[in-house]
């Protein structure tokens, strides 16, 4: 008997210990269970975080979308003031040949007028060397018909007396 009380004591105490190990394992299993849980939530508000994300993410895109948009709006109209710009840029190059080609002929012209101011001054200049000399030889013939005239008076008187 007292074996089977040492043997059942032995039973006992192996199912204490298992008992034991099994309540144990069970508090492991409540603590696993609650950091399950807690993953459940955490899990849970990263997936809100997820969604909230991917609506601002898409937000983002719309927005991007949009500016994207106006940037190739703005590359557009850059090209077009581009474009004018180098029309201008031609104009004025043109306008400034033109001004050019006007400025020669307007020298040009001066000068004509110049040298055919020159000429006329010399001209002027040579009729009043010309009038001077025919006032000279006016005098001198006023003073040669004078000394004629006296001398045909001188003679009629003398062929009078």
């Amino acid at each position: 008997d007292e074996s089977r009380v040492l043997e059942i004591s032995k039973e006992c105490e192996e199912l204490k210990s298992e008992l034991e190990n099994a309540r144990a394992e069970s508090d492991s299993l409540k603590s696993v269970v609650e950091d399950l849980d807690t993953l459940k939530e955490t899990v849970s508000s990263l997936r809100e975080e997820k969604e909230d994300m991917v609506a601002k993410l898409n937000e983002l895109e719309s927005g991007l979308a949009l500016e994207v948009e106006k940037t190739t709006s703005l590359s557009e109209e850059l090209e077009q003031s581009k474009t004018q710009l180098a029309d201008v840029s031609a104009q004025r190059e043109e306008v400034g040949r033109e001004l050019s080609e006007v400025q020669s002929k307007m020298n040009e012209q001066v000068m004509e007028a110049k040298n055919s101011m020159d000429e006329t001054e010399n001209t002027v200049e040579s009729q009043k060397e010309s009038i001077a000399s025919l006032t000279t030889q006016l005098e001198d013939y006023a003073v040669w018909a004078q000394e004629a005239h006296a001398t045909i008076g001188s003679l009629q008187n003398d062929k009078n007396i």
